[in-house]
């Protein structure tokens, strides 16, 4: 029922020196069980909350419930009558809490079980309760799974989650069709609601319980949904969280922890080993159970192996043969939790990023009791600042603006954006210096700064860009019919092309337009001595020389020219010599680069293995100048993003191609892999492993 009381204005007003307290009391005639939905929810600090009715209590709700949605929901309250008393200091310098009742929910049908302890739950009569003998050696998963309750009514069930950390993060997993039951930030969670008897419903409880979750991760593929609650247990709660598998062999038997119908716990197993099978489109682990059954209520309960670990949440129980009756089928099915791990392929459609948030690569957790996890580290500032544009013989410093505590140990690390050349960079502390000298220019980099041994890894990433200078690039040429290109260092040394007999044009200009930057201004090729001067400038980066003078048995052209640019770090000048001789035998390069290779990865996306080949695409290159030596070891690294070496061998890379097993690397990640020899001709590519 839509009531939208402000709780503040229609609450009865005591105020004494200290303490002003506000009090109202709800009656739904009648009702078997109460509970409200708070609209607006928002408690001061040192302001608590009560809430009662004739036998139940929840005392000390605080500020620590409060939520970026500022809603709030109750538990159900068994009875007609609940009353709310909310006590605020008078001296409080923060305001007046914000509280209004959005609606109640009268409960006209039983909650669980009746008012009255002790009395026969809702769901059917071949349930077994979970403290039966079936369940003796379950006791930790008995605190980690809970039924979730919205708007009064129980929905479903589900467990809270391990994650790779080690830390306090009350993740929580159901299933996704759940999610058609309401709005999660008003979803109530129940802990520890079970029977202490076998036979009987009696001792239970359903004061543990948390209130509200933000949704994390879903996919209607395997029907998981993630939740993350919005209030974390107390290490004296008794909570425990769920260890997990996600290995696909090995499982031998199946137990399962749930709510049907909202009743207390109760608990199935399954002795034989589940079934793998997709029913109706979705991935399930399919069990024929031995004791107990599921029912409505059952679903997103976790589906534990022999060894503790949850493999699946419950999706569904096929009826039989068009039968509902619930304890003539024993056939449940579950979304496989190995599947949901990598789920849609993004952080809201997966489990990976959210449980294993370092990537780790762990395949499986164990159940924990809350008290041996740690709290989640606190966030650092690790605002990176620095030079966005870096160039060779300048100060290259970037530091955090911030001091991170004392004693933070910060891991500084560099990586290109197109995967070539890495830069190591020279830590000291919380700065770092940046040494270009041998990167590619025209290239953009990633400075990443992580606090070491924090999980999840707290970092941050600055780039920062490196003009042309330094360029390693080429000069390439022509003459008429045949092809001459010489490459060299653009740097220092004395550049030449030597061109063989019959020339009759040659026109040189820059080498592969991955060199060229965009920034580059006073372009222009200057002659500085020799037998021809160039004819005319063909285009901004070209020159070109008539050579029809020289035609003659003896001719021959010797000439000396540079080459000059300016960029964003400074002007350049970059000598060049070319040669001419009818004696000469035919054209070839002189030297190669590693544009005259290209690396080839494939599959690629790779599972298990990657084939890498080096390919050669100019064979106009004297044997005896080849760059790259097949014959020779070649050190091949893998990288991962953020810079570090995975896999590093040093084998022979053959024409034929080498064949590498990459199956230990983490799915759905993208990898740098190098190859370079001892000379340092280095190439370069990306691959993604699935």
């Amino acid at each position: 029922v839509k009531s939208n009381i402000n709780f503040m204005k229609e609450s009865d007003i005591e105020k004494n020196d200290n303490i002003t307290r506000y009090s109202l009391t709800i009656r739904a005639k009648d009702a078997l069980n109460v509970s409200l939905l708070f609209s607006e929810f928002k408690l001061t600090e040192n302001s608590v909350l009560s809430i009662y009715s004739k036998n139940e209590l929840t005392d000390s709700i605080t500020s620590n419930q409060n939520n970026d949605n500022n809603i709030w929901a109750t538990r159900v309250y068994q009875g007609e009558y609940l009353t709310l008393v909310l006590k605020v200091p008078s001296n409080n310098k923060s305001g007046n809490p914000k509280i209004e009742i959005g609606s109640i929910n009268f409960g006209y049908k039983k909650f669980g079980v009746l008012a009255d302890f002790g009395n026969p739950g809702a769901s059917a009569s071949c349930h077994i309760n979970a403290n039966c003998p079936a369940g003796n050696n379950w006791n930790n998963e008995k605190n980690s799974v809970a039924m979730i309750v919205v708007d009064g009514a129980e929905q479903c069930s589900g467990s809270l989650l391990m994650n790779t950390c080690g830390t306090n993060i009350p993740y929580f997993l159901t299933a996704n069709h759940c999610l058609g039951a309401g709005n999660v930030p008003n979803w109530v969670f129940q802990f520890q609601t079970l029977s202490t008897d076998c036979l009987t419903n009696t001792g239970w409880r359903e004061d543990v319980q948390f209130n509200g979750c933000i949704l994390r991760a879903n996919s209607a593929i395997t029907d998981f949904a993630l939740l993350q609650l919005n209030t974390t247990p107390l290490p004296n709660s008794g909570i425990f969280y769920s260890g997990w598998s996600r290995q696909t062999t090995g499982n031998t038997s199946t137990t399962t922890l749930h709510h049907p119908q909202g009743d207390l716990m109760k608990i199935a197993v399954d002795n034989n080993a589940p079934a793998s099978l997709v029913s109706l489109g979705t991935e399930v682990w399919q069990l024929d159970l031995d004791l107990g059954r599921v029912e409505g209520g059952s679903s997103g309960a976790p589906y534990y192996n022999q060894n503790h670990q949850v493999i699946a949440q419950h999706w569904r129980r096929p009826q039989n043969n068009g039968s509902n009756q619930v304890c003539a089928w024993t056939i449940a099915q579950g979304g496989r939790l190995e599947r949901s791990w990598t789920g849609g392929g993004t952080n809201s459609t997966r489990l990976s990023n959210w449980l294993d948030p370092n990537n780790s690569g762990a395949v499986t957790t164990n159940t924990t009791s809350i008290q041996n996890l740690t709290a989640p580290s606190q966030p650092i500032n690790l605002t990176i600042n620095g030079p966005q544009q870096l160039c060779v013989n300048s100060t290259n410093t970037h530091s955090l603006v911030q001091t991170p505590p004392t004693g933070t140990i910060i891991n500084w690390s560099i990586y290109p954006n197109d995967g070539s050349v890495l830069i190591t960079p020279s830590a000291s502390g919380y700065s770092v210096d940046v040494d270009i000298t041998n990167a590619v220019g025209n290239t953009y980099y990633n400075l990443t700064a992580a606090v070491q041994n924090t999980c999840p890894v707290n970092s941050n990433l600055r780039q920062f860009y490196i003009p042309s200078n330094g360029w390693n690039g080429g000069i390439t040429g022509y003459q008429g019919w045949s092809n001459a290109v010489y490459t060299g260092s653009l740097v220092e040394g004395d550049n030449y092309l030597y061109l063989g007999n019959g020339a009759t044009w040659f026109e040189a200009q820059l080498g592969t337009a991955y060199y060229i930057n965009d920034n580059w201004s006073n372009v222009w090729w200057e002659y500085v001595s020799g037998d021809y001067t160039p004819y005319a400038n063909s285009a901004i980066y070209r020159i070109g020389y008539d050579l029809s003078p020289y035609g003659g048995s003896n001719g021959y052209v010797d000439s000396y020219y540079n080459f000059h640019y300016t960029d964003d770090c400074g002007s350049y000048s970059v000598p060049f010599h070319f040669m001419h001789s009818n004696s000469s035998p035919p054209a070839y390069r002189i030297q190669q680069t590693k544009e005259d290779y290209k690396l080839k990865l494939s599959p690629n996306p790779a599972s298990d293995n990657i084939n890498i080949s080096v390919v050669e695409l100019n064979n106009s290159i004297k044997p005896n100048s080849k760059l790259f030596d097949y014959n020779s070891q070649k050190i091949i690294r893998i990288y991962d993003k953020l810079g570090n070496i995975i896999i590093q061998r040093t084998q022979i890379i053959p024409k034929s191609g080498l064949r590498l097993n990459v199956s230990m690397l983490k799915t759905n990640d993208l990898y740098n892999l190098i190859i370079e020899d001892r000379n340092g001709f280095r190439l370069s590519g990306r691959f993604i492993k699935q």
